[in-house]
């Protein structure tokens, strides 16, 4: 998977210290495999602000579907969208980042059992 994301988004989001060091956290986490973590990396990504998550929260009530200009706007719809469809997420984008993007949802994360 290739994910581009912005260096200092990244270590804000998943509080990577100056030296450049994840917490242990993160360590733990890449025991249960890839996919999980990027599924937490995605929620890291949601709940960094405050938008993204007044929209996933939106998305998420009305069937799955976030729409541009309902919560989000402009640039920040479609960095949101393009971060959707990176981490494998969007099931329907309609007019090239234009309108709504439809979103699955049925993923499993962790299991701590």
């Amino acid at each position: 998977m290739d994910i581009h994301i912005d260096l200092a988004q990244t270590r804000g989001i998943l509080l990577i210290n100056q030296a450049g060091i994840a917490p242990d956290l993160w360590n733990d986490i890449k025991k249960y495999g890839l996919e999980d973590v990027m599924d937490l990396v995605f929620i890291a990504i949601v709940f960094s602000h405050h938008d993204y998550i007044a929209a996933f929260k939106k998305g998420i009530s009305e069937k799955c579907v976030i729409k541009r200009a309902v919560v989000i706007f402009g640039k920040a719809y479609t960095n949101f969208t393009h971060i959707i469809e990176q981490f494998g997420f969007a099931i329907d984008h309609t007019s090239e980042y234009i309108h709504s993007i439809s979103l699955e949802f049925s993923i499993n994360f962790i299991s701590l059992n």
